[in-house]
């Protein structure tokens, strides 16, 4: 959902229902750390609800970093939820766990994946999510990377789709 698409004029386009609410996002590469903390200093973690982010950032932020970093034009277009959703659904009528497959039974606890990703949508990108607490996460991981930049930087990042986790090719090869 955060991968843009490359337009002819050799810009990328973040098309979603994001407003300017600030999101917060993760590198994998940090997530070890906060957990082996948590495992390390039970007396300090034992209920806290340990939010971690990378950096908390809208969309068109994240299309202004892009250009900077990349030198390349990054846009973010805010589209309609019911413009959008049919364009990113994985298929139709998938489910909110559509990697497990059409076929697996489902039950009344279950959610399609519009119904999960509409309400994800109207929820962060409003800025309605939870605030991290960066002194916090900086005390607990100071070699951690410190925003979007720095992670683009890092993982010499072009705006190209790349898997990083299961994903429908992944449904189909079994």
């Amino acid at each position: 959902m955060y991968v843009p698409k490359e337009q002819s004029d050799e810009s990328f386009l973040w098309e979603n229902p994001a407003a300017n609410g600030k999101i917060p996002l993760i590198a994998l590469d940090d997530v070890g750390a906060y957990s082996l903390w948590i495992f390390n200093n039970p007396s300090d973690s034992a209920g806290l609800d340990l939010e971690v982010a990378t950096d908390q950032i809208s969309f068109p932020e994240i299309a202004a970093v892009f250009t900077r970093v990349t030198g390349k034009k990054g846009i973010h277009k805010r589209v309609s939820l019911e413009e959008y959703l049919p364009k990113a659904e994985p298929y139709p009528n998938a489910w909110a766990n559509w990697s497990a497959g059409p076929d697996v039974k489902r039950d009344e606890s279950s959610m399609t994946w519009r119904e999960n990703f509409s309400a994800w949508w109207r929820y962060w990108s409003e800025g309605k999510g939870a605030t991290r607490d960066m002194a916090l996460l900086d005390r607990i991981h100071p070699n951690r990377i410190k925003n979007l930049e720095e992670w683009m930087r890092l993982k010499k990042y072009d705006g190209k789709p790349r898997p990083i986790m299961k994903n429908l090719e992944d449904l189909r090869a079994r």
